[in-house]
């Protein structure tokens, strides 16, 4: 599918993904994503660029650049 095409896309993170809290939001192309950190100890501030390393459904799973 298009989705699976994020894969190894990069973004940038639109509200501070943070795994223990629950909360995270990616940007790709102008597209607002649910995501999660690949690494459940690093929180990643907004404004960081973010590579795509997995979808499950609409929540992208993500690692900083």
């Amino acid at each position: 599918t298009n989705a699976d095409a994020l894969i190894g896309r990069v973004g940038r993170v639109s509200h501070a993904v943070d795994n223990a809290a629950g909360i995270g939001r990616v940007t790709i192309d102008g597209d607002d994503w649910r995501a999660v950190s690949s690494d459940d100890t690093v929180v990643i501030p907004v404004g960081q660029p973010v590579e795509v390393v997995h979808r499950d459904s609409i929540v992208l799973t993500v690692k900083p650049q």
